[in-house]
């Protein structure tokens, strides 16, 4: 039998086009020997293995975006590539992420307006230590908002840090991950634009307050989540940035060149943008506007799995 036939029926919430990513991208093992080829034939007696990478609490990922998420999540070693804190005497109780930098507000005060380029490597490195330690608790019992859910891979890796639920938007339909649209910590809402959804957010929050049974919920009073995350292709972030302030003041992003750079930026056959420089040229445009939207605090790294056709894509965390 082929392998990529055998991984769909002995995983059988894994499809064909699954598996073969999985294939392709070198995860998967048969008798402790990697395989690149879909077609290889195996027998009953082969021991077929996944890397654990590829597992997001016992269950396979359910879109690569699970992995960039996952990836982005675990890591503490990359630095960052971007972190500013714009004004640190903003920080308050009241501010759910903030207020979990007070003891390190001597360094972030030594990085304001400095961490750049040119940022010390060991402060780089105590900053996305720092984040990636808080991001949990500010995900543990919250209301969040999934922009661009699609199969649902960031919400899959977000249920991993117990949140009171995640509300996943897209604008296609019928592409939640089946576990997922099981669970009762998710809503989806389908078939409408994230502009839309901003602008007539009183007709879903309703639905969503009935559902988590807590009418005096604070943020949701206020029209406003907890946290918000974004994957979003075909469509730029400047686009839909203003929607996206209106849902939550706490929020990270998936910026993805592709979209980003208009279609004078030189691309391989595949699409893959050719000239870096372009890139981050866009990139520090973007990071401007966020502080011209009064935004607090910015975190870039760059995430660590590329997007499906090889572009370099980066994680954006901030803060209004």
């Amino acid at each position: 039998m082929r392998l990529d036939c055998f991984i769909t029926q002995k995983y059988t919430h894994i499809t064909r086009q699954k598996a073969l990513e999985l294939i392709k991208q070198a995860q998967v093992s048969i008798n402790g020997k990697i395989i690149l080829k879909p077609a290889f034939n195996i027998s009953d007696t082969d021991s077929i293995s996944i890397k654990q990478d590829f597992f997001i609490e016992s269950e396979i990922f359910c879109s690569r975006a699970a992995l960039k998420l996952q990836r982005f999540l675990h890591n503490t070693q990359s630095q960052a590539y971007y972190s500013v804190f714009y004004n640190p005497l903003l920080l308050t109780k009241e501010n759910s992420f903030l207020s979990h930098f007070t003891k390190d507000l001597v360094i972030w005060q030594k990085a304001h307006d400095s961490i750049k380029h040119n940022m010390e490597s060991s402060l780089k490195t105590h900053i996305t230590t720092s984040l990636k330690e808080i991001l949990p608790l500010l995900i543990k019992d919250s209301i969040i908002l999934d922009v661009g859910a699609s199969a649902g891979g960031f919400s899959q890796v977000l249920l991993t840090y117990k949140p009171k639920l995640i509300v996943a938007q897209d604008i296609g339909s019928l592409q939640l991950d089946s576990n997922l649209s099981k669970r009762d910590e998710i809503v989806s809402i389908e078939n409408v634009d994230i502009r839309i959804f901003s602008q007539d957010f009183h007709i879903y929050k309703e639905k969503i307050l009935e559902r988590i049974k807590d009418s005096k919920h604070r943020a949701l009073k206020e029209n406003l989540f907890d946290f918000l995350v974004c994957d979003v292709s075909f469509i730029s972030l400047e686009n839909i940035l203003e929607s996206l302030l209106n849902l939550s003041k706490t929020m990270l992003l998936l910026y993805k060149p592709q979209y980003e750079v208009g279609i004078q930026a030189k691309r391989n056959k595949k699409g893959v943008i050719k000239d870096t420089k372009i890139i981050l040229v866009c990139l520090e445009s973007f990071l401007a506007l966020l502080k011209a939207k009064n935004a607090l605090y910015i975190f870039v790294e760059k995430s660590l799995l590329a997007g499906k056709e090889g572009n370099e894509e980066f994680f954006i965390f901030c803060q209004f």
